[in-house]
């Protein structure tokens, strides 16, 4: 075959695996999930997984663990007790009314200056990690720049949260929410569920004015794919380009 040809369907096979891919990407998108299928949303870094569907004398559920996305690649120090510290209400108003926060069992914490440079010298470079099951309370899961730099008016240091939430029960049409983000359920069906991941509305006090490097530049969006056929697709895309490159060398 030509080896035109050749390139030409090569590039074809990539831009399609590549679309494939990332084709149900979509800001606040809703969609139904399957038992084991996972749902993405880069604006939070977590991630949603099925993990049972079913029925009881309530209704139609689904056990969804909630997660934080980088957890696996998360190398940090495991602490945890309670120092009796808790976060000031009045920085979070109604923070004891998301009901999503009192699930929470892992926090994962990076600590950055106020100038969005990580805090290398605490803990692992900057990160740890606080098993929240023995009765730690301080913690809000999100962002804490807008409360431990200009709030305090130290403009020293803060924390930059993100949790495991573990399975959580939901029924139709309910919704569960952090100080940042809600998980929603809709329609629940013997094999599928309507499930999202939505913003908070977040009043001007409470709204970060910077985000850490780490965090710039990311689309708010969902992807839903299994573990399984996402990394299929990542591979396929991976070998399909080595090829195209030793054609174009050869």
């Amino acid at each position: 075959m030509n080896k035109k040809i050749v390139l030409a369907i090569i590039s074809v096979l990539v831009m399609m695996l590549s679309y494939n891919a990332f084709a149900d990407s979509n800001e606040n998108d809703s969609g139904y999930l399957t038992k084991g299928q996972i749902l993405l949303n880069d604006e939070f870094d977590m991630s949603l997984k099925i993990i049972e569907i079913g029925n009881d004398k309530t209704g139609n559920y689904a056990d969804i663990e909630i997660f934080y996305s980088d957890r696996d690649t998360y190398d940090a120090p495991v602490t945890g007790g309670n120092n009796g510290y808790v976060p000031n209400p009045s920085n979070y108003p109604g923070i004891y009314g998301k009901d999503l926060l009192n699930y929470a069992t892992t926090l994962y914490r990076t600590h950055y200056n106020c100038d969005g440079t990580l805090k290398k010298e605490v803990w692992r470079e900057g990160r740890a990690i606080v098993n929240l099951s023995e009765g730690y309370k301080n913690y809000v899961c999100r962002s804490r720049q807008q409360e431990q730099c200009y709030i305090d008016g130290s403009f020293d240091s803060y924390y930059d949260e993100r949790c495991d939430f573990g399975t959580v029960r939901f029924y139709e049409n309910e919704s569960k929410s952090t100080t940042d983000f809600e998980v929603r359920t809709g329609i629940i069906q013997d094999d599928k569920v309507e499930v999202s991941i939505n913003p908070i509305e977040q009043t001007n006090a409470n709204k970060p004015t910077h985000l850490p490097p780490s965090a710039n530049n990311k689309e708010d969006n969902q992807r839903k794919l299994s573990d399984e056929d996402y990394n299929r697709l990542m591979e396929a895309i991976k070998i399909i380009k080595e090829i195209y490159a030793k054609l174009m060398l050869g």
